[in-house]
């Protein structure tokens, strides 16, 4: 199985010019010391490599197979000590991020003379996962589109399915836009969701699957988009909310005491519930201030690291349409904190 991907580990050595120049093109395939130049010292080109498949983790037929990229220099006039090292660390860092159909999880190897070519050599050994081919589906519980609280179960479907871990991630309004990982690697492949208001509108859920001995790298991923409407749950009208006014004006420096004050109406007139958050500078969450509360202020302190322009909100409930891990209404603000 690794033999393609080490001719894919050779042709990558030689399209890097600076590795290509560092060996005079000199990059091979199998090349043992018995074919080699005996004798590095006399040689016209004191450089090169030699690239081989390990037997390790199941050998040369494993999908995590441990490529060597065999490194030999008699260059320079300490027996090639401090060439040998430039060529590791260029390969090194080429093949970090791994190499055609192969992704790269460690990288070792030490530099040693070697008495039988008279120099130096690194017999650098690269671990690495070749991708492996898997059909890959991810099908929603109830089709798209669907209301906040709603539980919604996507199922990975992978062929074949034996010994694969699952990763499922989410990408929408109630991440920034940013992908979240959902679930780590596991065993299951099924992600149940239970979106919030802050997930309304459209969202991707991705699915990624790995296999193999080692599992270091996703081998393959399928997505699904899917529309969260806000909850239409209850009766009677919604709350509503008129301000949320600091008691101190913006901007301000940090370690005082502000009060964050919330106006809200109900027009049935239910009991009203208020969650504070704060979202810091430069960030994409929102820290929970106060939890859900009755009162409908609650006290920020803001610290030097919150220098900058903050995000202040306020959720509110009436008990009687969204439950607590959503909000019938919210309003938020901006507050600059100026040291």
């Amino acid at each position: 199985m690794a033999l393609a991907q080490l001719e894919s580990l050779k042709v990558a050595l030689l399209a890097d010019a600076g590795i290509n120049g560092m060996v005079d093109g000199k990059i091979y395939k199998f090349r043992s010391l018995e074919k080699s130049e005996p004798d590095l010292r006399s040689a016209v080109h004191k450089s090169l490599i030699s690239c081989e498949v390990g037997d390790w983790a199941g050998g040369k037929l494993s999908s995590d197979p441990v490529f060597i990229v065999d490194i030999r220099s008699r260059q320079g006039t300490d027996g090639g000590a401090e060439y040998c090292s430039e060529i590791v660390k260029a390969v090194k860092e080429l093949l970090d991020d791994g190499f055609s159909g192969v992704a790269v999880s460690q990288i070792q190897g030490e530099v040693k003379f070697e008495k039988a070519l008279v120099a130096y050599r690194c017999r650098l050994e690269v671990f690495g996962h070749i991708k492996i081919a898997y059909s890959l589906s991810l099908y929603p519980s109830l089709a798209s589109p669907q209301p906040a609280g709603t539980e919604i179960v996507f199922t990975a479907v992978a062929s074949p399915a034996e010994g694969l871990e699952y990763r499922f991630l989410l990408q929408g309004p109630g991440t920034g836009s940013q992908w979240r990982d959902l679930t780590g690697w596991m065993s299951r492949n099924s992600l149940s969701w239970t979106a919030s208001e802050q997930d309304v509108g459209s969202s991707t859920i991705k699915v990624q699957v790995r296999g193999g001995k080692n599992m270091v790298a996703e081998d393959a991923e399928a997505t699904a988009s899917y529309t969260i409407t806000a909850a239409s749950g209850g009766s009677g009208s919604l709350p509503s909310i008129s301000s949320l006014m600091p008691s101190l004006a913006s901007p301000q420096p940090p370690g005082l005491e502000i009060e964050l004050i919330c106006t809200a109406t109900d027009a049935d007139g239910n009991e009203l519930l208020y969650k504070f958050c704060h979202q810091p500078p430069g960030v994409s969450y929102w820290k929970d201030l106060s939890g859900w509360q009755s009162r409908n202020w609650t006290v920020w302190k803001p610290s030097l690291a919150d220098s900058g322009t903050n995000g202040l909100k306020v959720l509110v409930i009436d008990g009687k349409h969204a439950e607590k891990g959503s909000y019938d209404a919210s309003a938020s603000i901006s507050y600059t904190i100026a040291p």
